[in-house]
């Protein structure tokens, strides 16, 4: 009876090892999948446009803008939880003007 106890007792230990071990290894495993983006001061377009687009901070901040009195920030539920006032910003269309698309057709941007 004690060599089935002590054979149990053995199995059961080289079980939580490797159950373990096992964990271990999923816990590391997101680890591997992150990465470091570094930090810019330019702002690229890229995709279906005939060349990429660059604009650094100082162009940024030499673009006309736009004053936005006050803005309702949402949450997913539709509720108020805050609101933003006295802000600048730049026109998104005005960007992207300076790009070149790849499509003949500007009905198929939409």
């Amino acid at each position: 009876m004690t060599r089935r106890k002590n054979i149990q007792s053995i199995s059961s230990i080289v079980t939580t090892c490797m159950l373990f071990l096992f964990c271990m290894q999923l816990v590391n495993y997101p680890l591997y999948g992150q990465r470091v983006i570094p930090t810019t001061d330019s702002l690229i377009f890229t995709g279906q446009v005939l060349h990429p687009v660059a604009f650094r901070l100082a162009d940024l901040d030499t673009s006309p803008t736009n004053h936005i009195s006050y803005l309702i920030i949402y949450n997913q539920y539709g509720e108020i939880k805050d609101t933003l006032k006295g802000m600048k910003g730049i026109p998104l269309p005005a960007l992207l003007a300076v790009a070149k698309y790849m499509y003949d057709n500007p009905i198929s941007l939409n």
